[in-house]
């Protein structure tokens, strides 16, 4: 089976460098040993997240912290993609809220 990739599209950070990102994103999924199934999963509720930031520029810290809380909030079992981008924009705070 191939690996999983985060289909992200249309990251807006400084200097343009939207493939650093998505790189930062995938490779921190990885190192977090999740099977490719489970890093499918963590990669479509990034997307949700950022989604409902509606891509507004977030710089890669943002874009990190999003990752960190859906690993965290992985690593507790949690397999649902709309319940890990909700766990990860409560860390943005209140105006981070999720859109389905």
């Amino acid at each position: 089976m191939a690996s999983p990739e985060c289909v992200v599209t249309n990251i807006s950070l400084e200097g343009g460098n939207r493939g650093a990102a998505v790189g930062l994103v995938v490779e921190l999924f990885r190192e977090a040993a999740f099977d490719p199934e489970a890093v499918a999963v963590l990669c479509a509720a990034f997307e949700k997240a950022r989604k409902s930031l509606h891509d507004t520029g977030q710089p890669p810290v943002v874009q990190e912290v999003i990752a960190r809380r859906i690993i965290a909030c992985a690593q507790r079992g949690e397999r649902d993609p709309d319940k890990l981008c909700e766990d990860a924009l409560a860390a943005l705070g209140p105006q981070a809220v999720f859109e389905k």
